[in-house]
């Protein structure tokens, strides 16, 4: 091989290095950026999703309680508002998230969902139909007064005390019962709204054990006012006892509603903090991943920063390397054609070997060397003749004198 040649595959052999150190550094920096880019396309979104999502959940439950509380309609617009932007939301989640454990996370959310809305619903039902039901409640409680109050103005004047002298002795018992019977329905209306009202606020058993006892006593009291009453009686009780019916049924319905509202209540923030909770933790586990990613990043940057280093003392060992025995394989034949030409120029001829062989200008060189000391071993040999030939000739002429 041609000493250019040489020159040229050992500066190809060195260039070679940088590209691959350079790919080296390429591909952990492609790690690098896929470990970055998994942080800011999945585990960062899910992270701020789940966030979210328990913002909307804690402001759910605080309007639909505020709703119960107060009856106010914003209050109930923005549960629903809040409700479709949960599933909005949660929906999304679920597209972003298609591991293992988040799947599950998120089914478990979407199941204690299900429980939540469902009370909220009831919460919100309840608190209408107690709305619509109240304001019947006191339509059909003033109604049945000024029905009953017809019967005992018949009896009593508001100016001039009571009647009752102007009516015979026989029908003064009679007139007394209808009294009486007028007096204990207007009670028991007045107890059945109070025990109504008080039971949605407070329910238990023992109001509703009241609303009953004073449902038969209306009844026992119309029954009474309605044998003492004549036919113009009769007829007013006939329209208090309709009315009576539909207070009556607007009261069970609040109170049902209440009994409703009870259980939503217990249901309802056992399943807002279930939500809670399982946010919690696929919170947790999103930051976790988060963390997992940037630890993972970390490590591949200083894995990479040593595998930069290790090649590039590498690059640098193979190429001093190349260049030592690039130099030694330029510089020993050199030098040993050098001690053969300094022998040669001191006469000595004798025991010289040019040892180089190889195929290039060097190789070359050592050749040309070789036919230079052959050249001058024969022209030394020549010269040594001719001069012994010239010292026999003058020896047979002195002979000859």
């Amino acid at each position: 091989m041609r000493l250019r040649t040489k020159l040229i595959a050992y500066f190809v052999v060195i260039a070679l290095l940088v590209p691959v150190v350079g790919m080296a550094a390429v591909n952990c920096i492609r790690t690098i950026n896929g470990s970055v880019q998994e942080l800011s396309d999945k585990a960062v979104p899910r992270l701020r999703a789940a966030e979210r999502l328990g913002e909307i959940q804690r402001a759910q439950e605080v309007a639909a309680l505020s709703f119960q509380a107060t009856g106010r309609d914003e209050d109930r617009q923005r549960y629903l508002a809040l409700s479709e932007q949960f599933d909005a939301e949660l929906a999304r989640l679920k597209e972003l998230d298609q591991t293992d454990r988040g799947k599950e996370l998120l089914q478990n959310i979407s199941s204690e969902r299900a429980r939540f809305i469902n009370a909220g619903t009831q919460l919100i039902t309840a608190r209408q139909t107690v709305d619509r039901n109240i304001a019947n409640l006191r339509a059909k409680n003033d109604e049945m007064v000024q029905q009953l109050n017809k019967i005992r103005a018949r009896f009593a004047s508001s100016g001039s005390g009571s009647d009752l002298g102007t009516i015979p002795v026989s029908l003064r018992n009679q007139v007394n019962d209808l009294l009486l019977g007028t007096e204990g329905m207007l009670h028991q209306v007045a107890v059945q709204f109070q025990i109504a009202s008080g039971y949605v606020l407070s329910p238990n058993d023992d109001l509703k054990q009241q609303f009953e006892t004073a449902s038969s006593l209306f009844a026992s009291s119309l029954n009474i006012a309605n044998t003492a009453g004549g036919p113009e009686d009769r007829a007013i009780l006939v329209g208090v006892q309709s009315s009576f019916r539909q207070f009556e049924t607007s009261a069970r319905a609040m109170m049902s509603a209440a009994d409703i509202t009870k259980r939503a209540r217990e249901v309802f923030p056992e399943a807002s903090g279930k939500i809670g909770g399982l946010l919690t933790s696929y919170i947790d586990w999103q930051s976790q991943q988060v963390t997992n990613a940037r630890n993972a990043s970390a490590s591949t940057l200083s894995g990479a920063m040593q595998l930069l280093v290790a090649m590039t003392v590498l690059a640098f060992a193979m190429a001093a390397g190349l260049g030592l025995i690039f130099a030694r394989a330029i510089t020993q034949p050199i030098a040993h054609l050098r001690d053969i030409a300094d022998r040669v120029s001191t006469g000595d001829l004798e025991n010289v070997d040019i040892t180089v062989e190889s195929e290039d200008e060097i190789g070359d060189l050592a050749a040309s060397f070789r036919r230079m000391v052959a050249s001058i071993k024969f022209l030394m040999m020549r010269g040594a003749e001719e001069k012994s030939g010239d010292a026999q000739g003058g020896l047979d002429v002195r002979a000859a004198s």
